[in-house]
């Protein structure tokens, strides 16, 4: 039997509890919207972009590239060509939350 050190097991459930480690809950087709506590951190808590909703088209690393252009003045065609999803808004999975599940990350 592996004894796993105290540390971890104290990891994991800070990750769990911050849903940080749930970024996984994520499948391309969820719809998915920024927690309330990254829209407070960051002033836009009244704004409308705490009240747009996104389905993940895919994901590159840790982010989730989402269904809004984004801005794509700076790339070359040749790069947009080669890579269509560059079109694609990308935000990173620790600031969404699904839609209409409640978690720590989104309770106001």
């Amino acid at each position: 039997m592996i004894r796993w050190p105290k540390w971890l097991s104290t990891f994991v459930a800070f990750m769990e509890k911050t849903n940080m480690a749930n970024f996984r809950d994520f499948q391309v087709g969820t719809r998915v919207k920024l927690t309330g506590k990254f829209l407070k951190s960051t002033g836009q808590h009244a704004s409308p972009e705490g009240r747009k909703v996104w389905t993940i088209k895919g994901f590159e690393r840790d982010w989730a590239i989402v269904d809004e252009l984004a801005d794509t003045s700076y790339f070359t065609p040749e790069e947009l060509a080669a890579d269509p999803t560059l079109q694609y808004r990308r935000i990173a999975t620790a600031n969404l939350c699904i839609v209409g599940q409640l978690d720590s990350r989104n309770c106001p």
